[in-house]
């Protein structure tokens, strides 16, 4: 094998026989090369193209001597890379129908612990939050956008609707990300933020900073204490809603 250096410096070799005493076919001539690519990670996944076109022939880029005619003067590579990232959720048992329950302000609470905090309220009269979460594990390696799609949505929130009387009540939708994701404009981890109803440009964009499998995350849901105020006004009723998280790989 011919190592030719990354520089415009030719490699040179000398024949072992004459090849001008008779005709002779170069037919087992193959060229290799390594890449060297930007990272990966911070690349758009997508197909990649290129054309390195090399010159055949004396005073060529490659060259068998003046008494070598090549069968054609120039030889044209084509090359086609694939960058294909990585985009897998996986949501945890029972994570598709959350019930949410009182708690207090930033904690998610167990069924049996929203149980306690209603006789709280029976008490005190102190109307909660209703809080909620929906878990799951995240493999990413490049881009992508979350956004929302609801059943039901009150100005830029997905909604509550009663059983009842039909009455809807905001809810607040926030995501928590793993620790290998990140904001893409300002490179900050994930944390407690709000997720918006369609996709909007550079609006909840992320991308893996390192590839990850499995990592855990979670989307949390809150209904604010003057809205439980008002479906607490038509009890006993049952609210519902539907939400869609979306998450939207980036693809040129």
């Amino acid at each position: 094998m011919w190592k030719w250096p990354a520089s415009d410096s030719a490699c040179y070799k000398t024949a072992r026989i004459n090849l001008t005493d008779e005709p002779y076919y170069i037919d087992m001539t193959s060229l290799g090369y390594e890449l060297v690519t930007p990272d990966p990670l911070k690349m758009a996944s997508g197909t990649y193209t290129g054309t390195l076109s090399l010159t055949v022939g004396p005073g060529g880029d490659i060259d068998f001597g003046d008494n070598f005619t090549a069968s054609d003067s120039i030889l044209t590579l084509n090359f086609t890379l694939s960058v294909n990232h990585e985009l897998k959720l996986t949501p945890a048992a029972g994570a598709q129908t959350v019930a949410l329950q009182p708690c207090p302000s930033g904690k998610i609470c167990s069924e049996d612990e929203g149980k306690a905090n209603w006789e709280r309220w029976m008490v005190s009269r102190v109307t909660p939050q209703l809080t909620g979460r929906s878990a799951f594990t995240l493999s990413s390696s490049g881009g992508f956008t979350v956004f929302l799609d609801c059943a039901d949505q009150i100005d830029k929130e997905c909604a509550l609707t009663s059983d009842n009387s039909g009455q809807q009540v905001p809810m607040k939708v926030t995501i928590n990300m793993p620790d290998n994701v990140v904001d893409m404009q300002t490179g900050s981890t994930v944390s407690g933020r709000p997720l918006f109803i369609g996709k909007t440009a550079a609006q909840n964009e992320f991308t893996a900073k390192v590839y990850s499998a499995d990592k855990p995350g979670s989307i949390d849901f809150l209904v604010r204490q003057k809205d439980v105020d008002t479906m607490l006004s038509t009890r006993p009723d049952t609210y519902r809603g539907a939400v869609s998280v979306i998450f939207d790989p980036n693809i040129f």
